[in-house]
């Protein structure tokens, strides 16, 4: 635990983990610039390692921050919507996904590419950490939803993929308006959802979600 920069506002942690974020979300680990995080939090990268004592020990609390973040959301989610209704749970999981990203835009790029990455001063520490993060596979969300609503549930595997690239590449496209309007992007993401329960679902279940 870092207990100097727990001790900040959180405003300020916010903008720091925010800044970091952002940066090794466009660069890979060994090349993103300490000096571009820091004018992005606004402070100087002599007080950044203040907090953090140096690069490694920053991107690993990010790391450990976003895993710890993202599983709370998940475990709020399982709590609030406990709906078997497949299009049901797709929607509130957007709803989810565009309040965190309000909070911390850049957190989903960040994860998705210290996936990917390959340094070995980090590479085994981020590999335990993922390790740690709660994950509905395609199995775990077949097993909790009504597959007998689906005309075909063989090809329930395909639709996950199908939402999963178009809610990235929406959210992605759309960054700058989830802040700005945020139930505008739901509600487009949304009609998206619609069109594709009209394909899936048998006939008797097709009702437009709300």
């Amino acid at each position: 635990m870092n207990n100097k920069f727990l001790k900040l506002p959180l405003e300020k942690q916010r903008r720091i983990l925010s800044a970091g974020y952002k940066v090794f979300s466009t660069y890979p680990y060994k090349k993103a610039p300490t000096s571009m995080i820091a004018e992005e939090a606004c402070m100087s990268k002599s007080l950044l390692f203040h907090y953090f004592t140096n690069k490694k020990g920053y991107y690993l609390y990010l790391f450990t921050h976003a895993v710890e973040y993202l599983n709370l959301q998940i475990i709020h989610q399982q709590q609030e919507n406990q709906s078997k209704d497949f299009f049901e749970r797709m929607s509130f999981e957007m709803k989810r996904k565009v309040e965190l990203s309000a909070e911390y835009p850049y957190l989903y790029q960040f994860i998705g590419r210290a996936y990917y990455e390959r340094d070995e001063s980090i590479q085994n520490e981020i590999s335990k950490l993922y390790g740690k993060m709660l994950i509905d596979t395609k199995e775990d969300i077949k097993l909790s939803i009504d597959i007998s609503k689906f005309k075909n549930p063989n090809e329930i595997d395909k639709l996950i993929d199908i939402i999963t690239w178009i809610a990235e590449g929406y959210t992605y496209k759309n960054m700058n308006r989830i802040f700005e309007h945020p139930q505008e992007v739901v509600k487009e993401f949304q009609t998206l959802l619609d069109s594709l329960k009209m394909h899936y679902y048998k006939e008797v279940f097709i009702n437009v979600l709300r």
